[in-house]
Order: structure tokens, then sequence, then C-alpha cells
């Protein structure tokens, strides 16, 4: 077991977060639960004292999530945000759609603490509803599955547009920012294997720089609630809907989490998947969501998050970087194809406004 989980033990045993000392005794089993790349997830089943536990969280498990890279400060910047997401969910009237009862943040150790929420990973489910051979009735539960991310995202952004007037985007402050931030990436791919060639990022920044100079100045200012990383990896699902996990909340644009969102659905597509499928899934997220009323900008923060995307599995080493070859050659064709889309729907608005 990591160093780190025994000092998470000793700091559950020490805090008592779950404010059980008086009342039980409380003792944990830990097990593995997953590996990402930049943290570990561990579950603390309660092998004493579950009736208690079960009792104060409404289950005898609690998730850890224990990063990498400790960035104390970040650690409790999440844990908070999920707190402030969890206590505002009844007022805001959303659609049914919860998060994980936030426990503690042992920042320092670079943990937070959950309770464990019901459900499985959506995203290899979504993958197999797109196979070539599988049932539509699976394909229709994950349009399902995407028609809720999209209701939630719509509601959720309403909502959080109150708490974050007046703040400015993250993401978004100026044309020239945000082309200068997607130009550091495109050039950082030109020096990886397989990557992509000068003229095709002077192309993507040329088609970003043409649609962001038209876009109104009021709407570099209109923000809202962001997640932050947004998208069916970060799901649950069960019987009674859906979890959403890992909350990082920061006022951005709504497109930010939506074109985030489409992405993340279509690195779906690989060996064996049917691509209309995706596009299926795709659509049932945007059906939902409400279809976005300035493509090209819509297509813009796709742009920045699939350069974000190619940049970050480019940097996979050994074995993992050869697994991740034909994604890459994936990336870089979706880059070029939506970066002919910019250019194409630039000229459209020019040729309309005129």
């Amino acid at each position: 077991m990591n160093t780190r989980m025994h000092d998470v033990l000793r700091r559950m045993a020490d805090e008592d977060p779950l404010r059980l000392a008086e009342t039980c005794r409380v003792e944990w089993a830990v097990e593995p639960l997953q590996e990402r790349r930049y943290s570990s997830i561990y579950v603390l089943r309660a092998r004493r004292g579950a009736a208690c536990v079960q009792r104060a969280l409404g289950t005898s498990e609690i998730v850890v999530k224990l990063y990498r890279a400790v960035e104390a400060p970040r650690r409790q910047k999440e844990f908070d945000d999920l707190c402030r997401v969890h206590e505002a969910l009844p007022s805001m009237r959303l659609s049914p759609v919860g998060v994980p009862r936030p426990i503690a943040a042992f920042a320092d150790l670079g943990a937070v603490l959950t309770a464990r929420a019901p459900g499985t990973g959506v995203v290899p489910q979504m993958r197999a509803a797109c196979r070539f051979t599988a049932r539509p009735e699976l394909l229709a539960e994950m349009g399902i599955v995407c028609s809720r991310l999209g209701t939630w995202l719509r509601d959720f952004q309403r909502a959080g547009s109150r708490r974050m007037r007046g703040q400015q985007s993250r993401f978004l402050s100026t044309p020239d920012d945000f082309v200068a931030y997607v130009d550091e990436r495109l050039r950082l791919l030109t020096r990886v294997r397989p990557g992509i060639d000068v003229r095709l990022r002077q192309h993507a920044c040329d088609g970003l720089h043409r649609v962001l100079q038209r876009v109104d100045s009021h709407v570099f200012r209109r923000v809202t609630w962001s997640h932050s990383d947004f998208g069916p990896h970060n799901a649950l699902v069960h019987a009674g809907g859906l979890t959403l996990l890992d909350f990082e909340i920061e006022p951005a644009h709504p497109y930010f989490d939506a074109a985030y969102c489409v992405e993340s659905i279509a690195g779906l597509r690989g060996p064996g998947i049917d691509g209309r499928r995706v596009e299926r899934l795709q659509a049932a997220f945007l059906d939902a969501y409400g279809a976005p009323e300035d493509v090209p900008l819509f297509q813009a923060f796709q742009l920045r998050h699939l350069a974000c995307s190619y940049v970050s599995e480019s940097r996979r080493r050994g074995l993992g970087r050869v697994r991740a070859w034909p994604g890459l050659l994936r990336l870089r064709a979706r880059l070029a194809r939506i970066a002919a889309d910019l250019h194409s729907n630039a000229r459209s608005t020019l040729t309309v406004s005129a």
C-alpha cells in the first residue's frame, strides 16, 4: 500500500472527519480501485463499525483520490469546490444528477476523500455501445446518458452564471490571448511524433484569429461556473441516474465545458468503433444542452481542447507512448478537420454579414 495511504489512515483516526469516535470504533480495509495518469484511487471499506458509517454516509465505503503531485492548494480547492456544489444543489433545482458527498481533504498528503458514489464508469459502456456489433438498446441507453449530461450542464451553467457575475473568464479573456494559448500548444506538437507540420499550425491559428476577431466584445465577458473537466470520463451511471466527479470550479465561457464534453465523446473513436454512433451520442448531448448559437466560436473551443489533449497524449512514455500512436494520428486528423471547418464557417459568417 502507498506510504501516503498509511498517513491518510492515521489522519482519519486522528481527525475523525465523520465524527464517529464517541459512538463507535471504525477500522478500515484498503483496496486499490483504479490507477490514473495523475492519481491513484483507493476504496476504504469499514470492516469494523460499518453500521455507524452506513448511518452517517448512506454507504460503508469511502473513496480516496491520492494525487501523485501533492499540490496542496489545488487539492484543497478541489475539495472546497465539491463542497460548494454539494451544498448548492438543493437550492439550484437541477436535473437529478448527483455529486459525491465530500468528507475531508488532507491537502498536504495530496488526498481528497468522498463517500463512494453508486454506479460504474460511463466511458467503457459508451465505447461498447459505439462498436459496430453493439446492441441498439445499449446505444439508446448511452444516448439517454448523454442527454442527461447535456441537461445537467445547461441547468448548472444557468445557476452558475448568477454566482460568477462580474468575474473574468479564465479561459477566454481576449482573442489574442486565446490564439496565443492555442498556438503555444500547437508549436509543441510540431516537435513530437506523430506531430503536426508548421502549415497546419498556421492554418489553425489563422482560422482561430478570424473567428475570434469578429466575436462581439460582450461575449468575452460572459462567464458561468465551469466544471473544468466535464465529460463522460467524470461520470458514473447507475439505476437512479448519474453521479458527476472531480469538480474544479472556475469562471469560464459556457462553451468551455460543452465543447470539452463533445471532444471527450469524440475520443471514443478507435478500432471497431462506428463513427456514426459516436456522432449520435454527441448529437444527444447537444440536443439536450442546446445547439450552439455561434458555431465558429464553439469550434474554437473544440480546437483548444483538442490541442491540449494532443499535447497530453504525446507526453506518454514507454509502452504507453506506443499504444497512444494510433490515437495521436486520429487527433491529428481531427485537428486538421476542425481547422478547415473554422475557415469555412468564418468565411460563411463574413459573407452573411456583408
